[in-house]
């Protein structure tokens, strides 16, 4: 992936709303985040599934002007899947590094939950960690997360990357 010295990123939560989409599959729908100007987009390698042919995106609140998504590649074991949209001069969000994440800091998540609908929807919450998980490092963390944000974008408030979302964790009731 490419990354040019002049791309501005998005800066701030409203701005980050601007660079997650909703990915359409086969199956359902999830999130994405566009990480390059020229329309490079990460989301979960569940978010894909087999449908690798007729992905599309919806890109704002118009749910009828689906755009054609490429398949680029997918790592099932981190969870992770690599799409490409046909264009650029998109706001890409900004990756960040181990290091800018910080236990007790505030954190937004910006996805689609449960139906199309509802795409770009922010929610807000703190990390509540971070864990090591099967030799990965997850982020643990409080803000609302329902179907359809997998894939979507973790934040922070100056509009940086510090995770994908892949999943909810519910407490079990002990008996």
């Amino acid at each position: 992936l490419e990354v040019h010295s002049g791309d501005r990123f998005a800066s701030s939560v409203s701005e980050a709303v601007q660079s997650v989409i909703t990915v359409v599959a086969n199956d359902g729908h999830g999130s994405g985040c566009i990480i390059t100007s020229d329309g490079y987009v990460v989301t979960n390698a569940h978010v894909v599934e087999d449908d690798t042919t007729n992905l599309m995106a919806i890109l704002d609140e118009d749910v009828d002007k689906k755009i054609p998504l490429k398949f680029i590649r997918m790592n099932e074991a981190v969870d992770l899947a690599l799409l490409k949209l046909d264009t650029t001069g998109m706001l890409p969000i900004k990756l960040a590094k181990a290091e800018d994440i910080h236990t007790g800091a505030d954190a937004y998540a910006i996805g689609t939950p449960a139906d199309v609908e509802l795409g770009q929807t922010v929610t807000r919450g703190i990390i509540s960690g971070k864990r090591k998980f099967g030799g990965h490092q997850l982020i643990q963390t409080d803000v609302g997360i329902s179907p359809g944000n997998s894939g979507g974008a973790l934040i922070r408030p100056d509009g940086l990357l510090i995770g994908i979302v892949t999943s909810e964790m519910r407490s079990r009731k002990v008996d």
